[in-house]
């Protein structure tokens, strides 16, 4: 934890992009894949702890959920 305090404050200021990634259906590979691909396109990346959480307003597997700090000179627009 400590490590990923000191990456985050690092990674503060102009440019600094929080995103919400979660899935249910494989959510441990695309979650993996997922902060994989934002290393490989931005480089360092602070991950919250994962939670799980029930589907809502429709039946279907629980979803794993987490926030992921980049920095990015992109456009919010640009990385949803």
């Amino acid at each position: 934890r400590a490590a990923a305090r000191l990456l985050l404050k690092r990674l503060r200021g102009p440019g600094l992009a929080l995103l919400s990634l979660g899935s249910n259906e494989s959510p441990e590979r695309y979650l993996r894949a997922a902060v994989a691909e934002l290393r490989s396109r931005f480089g360092d990346v602070v991950v919250s702890p994962v939670y799980r959480t029930p589907a809502v307003g429709f039946d279907g597997p629980d979803f794993l959920n987490c926030a992921a700090a980049i920095r990015s000179d992109l456009e919010p627009q640009a990385l949803n």
